[in-house]
């Protein structure tokens, strides 16, 4: 039996929501560790990921995290774990 593909619809971000994560991205350098809740337009869904920040490209407006690169505009929630254990 095949598994039913989930889909859920892209959430729209509150200004307050919107502030924070531009707050988190604004300071982020780097080799910073973070946990970013994105949705993926290819798999129509949220996902979550941790891990280094490998490039922050302001020009284009994404982060990369690994071999993942990640518009700013998909990002539902950034955590940024310096000095702190994930």
């Amino acid at each position: 039996a095949e598994k039913e593909q989930q889909f859920s619809p892209k959430r729209e971000l509150t200004g307050e929501r919107m502030e924070e994560i531009n707050r988190t991205l604004i300071a982020l350098q780097t080799g910073d560790i973070v946990t970013v809740t994105y949705y993926c337009q290819y798999g129509r869904s949220y996902r979550q990921l941790s891990g280094v920040v490998g490039k922050i490209d302001l020009f284009w407006k994404e982060i990369q995290i690994g071999a993942v690169s990640i518009y700013f505009s998909e990002i539902y929630e950034i955590i940024c774990h310096n000095n702190a254990e994930i």
